[in-house]
């Protein structure tokens, strides 16, 4: 009977650690603040230290140091750029991997070089630059009410729903329908390719 008992406290336990560790890895969270520099892989830079794949990533507004990307594989859940906020990957040796991306109005994604793929949904209110050999590789549902300005050899490649493009700059770079089935949607392009490649 004792040990029935100890059996259940220890379940018990099990049970509510098991449930905490779940809650805290579905609501794990940092955000940006550039305390000491503008290095994504310093960890004094975070709330919460450098994020990982399941973390939900905000880039607020900073006074200074804004966030780029300085490491070959950085990682994070939901990527929110707030208005004012800019992130900016400017190394092609680098790239960062998100779950969905939604940049507000105000807010600026500025990918001068390297690869920003995105695994989920492309939300774009704010504005997108892809300039010199820069890749912003969306493999989910695209939407952009804001800007998508392109320069040098750029690359927007979509393989998902696209409902909007924006405002769309048709002096340079490529925009790619990498998708299995998809509707191209009519707009100005300097270089379109579709490839229904998957």
């Amino acid at each position: 009977y004792i040990l029935y008992l100890s059996d259940m406290r220890i379940n018990k336990v099990i049970f509510f650690a098991l449930s905490f560790a779940f809650i805290n890895l579905v609501n794990a969270q940092t955000e940006w603040t550039g305390t000491l520099n503008s290095d994504w892989g310093d960890p004094g830079n975070w709330s919460a230290g450098i994020p990982d794949a399941f973390d939900a990533v905000t880039i607020p507004d900073v006074v200074t140091n804004d966030p780029v990307i300085n490491i070959p594989a950085a990682v994070c859940g939901a990527l929110t750029i707030q208005s004012s906020g800019l992130l900016t990957s400017n190394n092609g040796s680098n790239q960062l991997t998100a779950t969905t991306i939604d940049v507000q109005s105000g807010g600026e994604l500025s990918i001068e070089n390297g690869e920003i793929t995105v695994t989920g949904t492309s939300t774009i209110a704010g504005t997108i630059n892809i300039e010199g050999s820069g890749v912003y590789d969306a493999n989910g549902d695209f939407a952009a009410t804001g800007s998508i300005t392109m320069d040098g050899s750029g690359r927007l490649e979509m393989s998902g729903t696209v409902t909007a493009l924006g405002t769309l700059d048709d002096g340079a770079g490529t925009v790619e329908y990498d998708g299995a089935t998809q509707n191209v949607l009519a707009d100005a392009y300097f270089n379109l390719e579709i490839d229904e490649s998957g």
